[in-house]
């Protein structure tokens, strides 16, 4: 009898060890690699979707900043013009045409000393650089000569830009509004087009 329970007694605690055994292998070595692989694909798709989601969001601020600069650009245009004493350069005629112009001359008056002083400045576009310059000439400027007139300085006030132009309604009933047209684009090559009205003087 002794003998019997001693027998039991060894199997349970045999038993015992071999469940402890088989609880304590952990994994096997397929479950590890089905679970490395899920996380890993888990991790791609939520960097790609990071990942794009930055994309956008940087071509949305290049955009934006592309617009902000050519709005500021032709803000400066149109007050320099409104604020003119004279549009010199080019005549109606070129700015009537479709095509119109891409740049202009105008003259005004410096009140800033003790007399008052005429200047003569302009704005063009350079296309080989995709720059737009404001230009100022010497004050005996002569519309008839604008190839040899004397340049006193000249100053880039945007880069990237793809067309500048100048354009006044055909209809002599309407031709005292100065359209101009502004397009550039971004470090991506979006394309950005602004345009907008001012009151022509001459």
């Amino acid at each position: 009898m002794l003998k019997h329970s001693k027998t039991i007694l060894n199997r349970k605690v045999d038993g015992k060890m071999k469940n402890s055994r088989k609880s304590s292998t952990g994994h096997t070595l397929l479950e590890v690699l089905i679970i490395s692989a899920i996380f890993l694909a888990t991790v791609c798709i939520a960097s790609s979707i990071l990942i794009d989601g930055w994309k956008a969001f940087l071509r949305g601020d290049l955009r934006a900043d592309a617009i902000q600069k050519a709005r500021n650009t032709l803000y400066r245009i149109c007050k320099d013009i409104r604020n003119s004493e004279n549009i010199l350069s080019p005549g109606k005629d070129i700015l009537k045409a479709e095509a119109g112009a891409d740049s202009i001359v105008y003259s005004r008056i410096n009140y800033s000393g003790d007399v008052p002083v005429r200047e003569i400045f302009g704005y063009s576009i350079d296309a080989p650089s995709g720059t737009v310059l404001l230009i100022k000439y010497d004050s005996s400027y002569d519309p008839e000569k604008k190839e040899t007139q004397k340049v006193l300085s000249s100053k880039i006030i945007m880069k990237d830009v793809t067309g500048l132009s100048f354009n006044l309604n055909p209809d002599p009933e309407k031709d005292d509004l100065l359209k101009i047209r502004l397009s550039s684009k971004n470090k991506e090559g979006t394309p950005v087009n602004l345009e907008s009205q001012v009151q022509r003087r001459g």
